[in-house]
């Protein structure tokens, strides 16, 4: 379970910039430069789990990204199972269930194509979560799934890169920048960077911060931050409305 962590802010290591994050990560939506509110960039409210695929979506391309893929995917699968041991309220099985279809795209679009090693457990494991949203008493039967899914992912995932990339600027990347951000589906992009970094190591979360360029990682974290970071309370610590069960 992870721990209720501080702000989120640049890490020096190895004389570069970082970014380091936990599900708790810094959200000021009034800050922009020079006070202007208007600098900030437009909110989108489409929930981040419907993000079509894309260049932008997708801009972790690179083979040791989608290997940072995968250790989030399984990541998040052992904390749902920790999660489902106990009664959960409606609005948190809403966020949950939205959550497992993310994580299952995530996979499909970063593993084994096709990823026949553990393609029919996320398959199970999204049909469960569907039935689970209906039916709150299916609580167990969406466990056993979330770990038989987890133990499919773990046996097949590359393991995490011992140290940063020796050129995270290389030239298959194309960095995004701020002007990029709007046209991008800008709170789907910020999800999924803030998902990535959650609880990777410093020395590896250069590697996915060097994909924007600064202003773009400082809109990203000072106005895009919220979604994650109130889902991601939701999910792994608790809350919302209505009896749990």
């Amino acid at each position: 379970m992870p721990g209720a962590a501080g702000a989120h802010r640049p890490v020096v290591t190895s004389g570069r910039r970082t970014e380091r994050t936990s599900t708790i990560v810094t959200l000021d939506l009034s800050q922009a430069r020079g006070g202007n509110r208007a600098a900030t960039p437009p909110l989108d409210a489409t929930p981040p789990f419907e993000a079509k695929r894309g260049a932008a979506a997708q801009f972790a391309g690179a083979q040791r990204h989608r290997t940072f893929t995968m250790v989030a995917v399984a990541r998040d699968l052992h904390r749902l199972s920790g999660v489902l041991t106990g009664p959960v309220t409606p609005v948190r099985r809403t966020a949950l269930v939205g959550h497992v279809g993310f994580l299952v795209e995530q996979a499909q679009g970063s593993g084994d194509d096709p990823p026949t090693r553990y393609g029919t457990a996320l398959s199970r494991l999204r049909r469960e979560s569907r039935l689970w949203i209906r039916d709150a008493q299916r609580r167990p039967e969406l466990r056993a799934a979330v770990e038989i899914a987890a133990a499919a992912v773990d046996a097949s995932r590359p393991a995490l890169p011992a140290g940063p990339e020796s050129d995270p600027r290389s030239a298959d990347r194309a960095m995004v920048r701020l002007r990029d951000l709007p046209a991008g589906r800008p709170t789907a992009l910020a999800y999924r960077y803030f998902w990535l970094l959650d609880e990777l190591p410093p020395h590896l979360a250069q590697d996915v911060a060097a994909e924007f360029t600064g202003p773009a990682r400082w809109a990203l974290r000072n106005a895009l931050s919220g979604g994650y970071n109130r889902r991601a309370y939701l999910m792994w610590i608790g809350g919302g409305s209505g009896p749990a069960r």
